[in-house]
């Protein structure tokens, strides 16, 4: 997830600087929660789901998008993600 995450949003092609710490920042949550994820998958003994090692994602590529879209995507998986908790609390 640590690839997918940290290649997709391409932190070190983004242009504006702000951008780029803003990415970071999310990439090394990310990162966190990636370990975590596997600790738990180790624990259990179940197999590791695709998306979580380096061969599933090309560092070489160029972006898909700019850096803003790159923000405003993270905004709305933030509301989503804020929305979802405030569900779950309630039941």
């Amino acid at each position: 997830m640590d690839d997918l995450y940290v290649n997709y949003w391409n932190v070190s092609k983004t242009i504006d600087k702000e951008a780029q710490n803003i990415l970071a920042s999310y990439a090394n949550e990310g990162q966190n929660i990636k370990s975590e994820i596997i600790n738990i998958f180790n624990a259990e003994k179940a197999v590791i789901p695709m998306g979580f090692s380096g061969i599933d994602s090309v560092k070489d590529s160029i972006p898909l998008f700019d850096d803003i879209f790159y923000i405003m995507f993270l905004r709305e998986m933030m509301k989503l993600n804020l929305g979802n908790g405030a569900v779950n609390i309630s039941m």
